[in-house]
């Protein structure tokens, strides 16, 4: 917390807005952490629904997370060129 004075001249303490950013992205992180880290309990649902043997599901979902981390550098790449906004 810090110190500031309002227009009374007394003083008040605010918190800073950086932690509410870190906040945000502490919470974003451990909630994709979650879902990512849960694909096991979905398992046995999709086997039954679909129809699909575990391998199949486990090498669809492995195809799909080599993919994301092959991709990566390129996003990465672009969005340093470019910027988030894409202009």
């Amino acid at each position: 917390m810090a110190d500031r004075t309002d227009d009374t001249g007394t003083s008040c303490e605010y918190l800073y807005y950086g932690w509410y950013i870190v906040g945000a992205m502490f919470f974003t992180t451990v909630l994709m952490a979650g879902f990512r880290n849960g694909f096991g309990v979905f398992v046995k649902t999709w086997e039954e629904d679909f129809g699909a043997s575990v391998g199949l599901i486990s090498f669809a979902a492995g195809a799909g997370w080599t993919v994301n981390g092959l991709v990566q550098p390129t996003f990465g790449r672009l969005t340093d060129a470019y910027g988030a906004g894409g202009g």
